[in-house]
């Protein structure tokens, strides 16, 4: 499977975990991973397991030269990160992304990765905010935590990754789409410079400074449309003093979305679409052959959007999307979302 986006200074860090009750013996296990992985649940549903706090160790071997960190793309719902059993870092919230540095490592082979995670059902929950303007409303109604979201799905059910660091790496490529051209963009680091390329296109840099802008253009690039999701690779190289210090390749679409008097226009031309509301379990974890699988079910009757609002969904649903020509609906997350 091509990969929508890639870091030459990240890798996946999914293999070789273990987790446990406290107290409990470890059991091999890779990421991402939930127990009771239960999605959308109105019902009066008991787990099997009871709530509570698990335990994934870790142990660090043959790592990479340099600085090095870890990114959590989500944990639920409170996650505290030990190295060497000293405490580096903690962070709640079960759809936010977070890193942690790994400076304190010993580098003998025996470093030990320990995350304790504490599910929500565990958690105190957030006082209801109201002093908001959302308070005088009168379709206003403080959700209690238990309903929508699963309470169950604890664990790092996301992607982990290991980075290296630099004081210079790029971490905010952003592509603008346009039915005959992308606008690329980006932040570079003093005496840093990014080359662009893409086969077949024409690339004018605006700016070659802090605030990197360039367009790039190509004649003969396919529209991007539900029906044949044409996706092209836009390959980013950064460089400090001549070096190569981070490659990043972007799957792009050539592609214009706009509404004009209350209807929709894909590039340029008038379009209806066809909708479907939302996915129903993208909260928990899914392997991408599952989530492959799923996405493709939908597409085969005839969706071309959805909606997703009740968490931020995975890079991997929305990877998925893009592959198969579904766009995306992304509304506040609600619903007993931290």
């Amino acid at each position: 499977m091509t990969e929508l986006f890639e870091d030459s200074t990240q890798r996946l860090f999914n293999q070789d975990w273990f987790v446990s009750f406290p107290g409990g013996k470890p059991e091999p296990v890779t990421l991402p991973h939930a127990w009771n992985a239960v999605g959308w649940n109105y019902l009066g549903w008991k787990p099997d397991e009871p709530a509570g706090t698990r335990i994934y160790t870790k142990i660090l071997r043959d790592l990479p030269a340099g600085a090095l960190s870890l990114k959590f793309e989500g944990v639920a719902a409170l996650a505290r990160v030990f190295l060497n059993d000293t405490l580096i870092a903690e962070n709640l919230g079960a759809y936010t992304p977070f890193r942690v540095s790994l400076a304190p490592l010993k580098r003998d082979n025996r470093d030990q990765l320990r995350v304790e995670v504490t599910d929500k059902a565990s958690c105190p929950e957030l006082p209801p905010r109201e002093g908001s303007s959302f308070s005088a409303s009168p379709r206003y109604r403080f959700w209690s935590l238990p309903l929508g979201s699963s309470m169950a799905a604890g664990g790092i059910w996301r992607d982990v990754w290991l980075e290296r660091e630099a004081d210079s790496r790029v971490d905010d490529l952003a592509v603008e789409s346009f039915s005959d051209q992308v606008v690329v963009r980006a932040t570079l680091a003093p005496e840093c410079e990014m080359e662009l390329s893409m086969e077949g296109a024409t690339i004018s840099i605006e700016s070659a400074g802090p605030d990197f802008q360039a367009t790039v253009r190509k004649n003969d690039a396919e529209h991007y449309r539900p029906s044949m999701p044409r996706l092209y690779p836009l390959k980013a190289v950064v460089r400090r003093n001549q070096a190569v210090i981070q490659t990043l390749t972007q799957m792009v679409a050539f592609r214009e979305f706009t509404i004009r008097d209350c209807e929709f226009y894909l590039n340029g031309k008038p379009y209806f679409l066809r909708g479907q509301n939302g996915f129903p379990h993208c909260n928990i974890p899914h392997d991408r052959k599952y989530i492959a699988k799923y996405v493709s079910a939908v597409k085969a009757q005839g969706v071309e959007v959805s909606r997703f609002h009740t968490e931020p969904p995975s890079h991997a649903w929305l990877e998925e999307c893009d592959r198969q020509g579904i766009g995306v609906i992304f509304e506040l997350a609600i619903h007993g979302s931290m």
